[in-house]
């Protein structure tokens, strides 16, 4: 049996990194921007954590109403340490969506690598580092909806589901 998965925060994604990056500095390489500066700061970004959920949290939590924040921000931190808490802060929800599936006793052996974050050397390698899982990088790099497609079209035999 097949179990597949779909991580749910790519909205708060796409809202933290692509528009803002996108109105600020006028480009659309807002990932690559992202890991440039995230990369000035040590890992763990001097113990400063980001959750996520400025738009609710989907998977695997499901609440719309849960917030984000940054916890630990302090006069020390400079502006790569809130990059990088952002990449960590991505890379730990998809460590909660894999751990949920192995607590289901279905751990995931690897991870697909697909969307703007794989233009993004330093958001690749902490999502490998948090989640302790290599990844693979496919051919076709698009998104989320280049999986909605994906996952509409895949075929079933008679009588069996989709496991998500």
């Amino acid at each position: 049996m097949r179990l597949y998965g779909r991580a749910g925060h790519q909205r708060n994604t796409h809202a933290l990194v692509s528009q803002p990056v996108r109105q600020r500095f006028g480009s659309r390489r807002g990932f690559s921007l992202i890991g440039a500066r995230g990369a000035k700061s040590a890992p763990d970004a001097k113990v400063l954590l980001l959750l996520l959920y400025f738009f609710g949290e989907g998977t695997p939590i499901y609440d719309a109403n849960a917030k984000g924040s940054f916890f630990g921000l302090n006069l020390t931190h400079k502006r790569g340490d809130m990059y990088r808490a952002l990449i960590e802060g991505i890379a730990y929800e998809t460590r909660h969506v894999t751990d949920t599936f192995s607590e289901i006793s279905h751990p995931p052996h690897w991870l697909l690598a697909v969307g703007g974050g794989t233009k993004n050397a330093v958001w690749l390698q902490a999502t490998s580092d948090i989640c302790g899982l290599r990844q693979e990088m496919r051919k076709n790099t698009a998104g989320a909806s280049y999986g909605d497609a994906f996952w509409r079209h895949w075929p079933l035999a008679p009588g069996e589901a989709h496991q998500y």
